[in-house]
């Protein structure tokens, strides 16, 4: 099964009352927008950071 990936162009989140919406912008300028929970979003936002964190870890054992 063949993948069609697409390069992240821009994202950008705002709140809106009690959630949050999410663009995700490719590099053909096609949009994708998301709901998302504060809980969904510090799901997302540590995701992020541990994968960082390892990134930081793995440039400090190779350095």
């Amino acid at each position: 099964m063949a993948t069609n990936r697409k390069t992240l162009s821009r994202f950008t989140v705002q709140r809106r009352g009690d959630r949050f919406s999410l663009h995700i912008e490719d590099d053909a300028g096609d949009v994708i927008e998301f709901e998302a929970t504060p809980d969904q979003i510090e799901v997302i936002a540590d995701a992020l950071e541990d994968m960082l964190e390892e990134d930081d870890a793995d440039d400090e054992v190779h350095a």
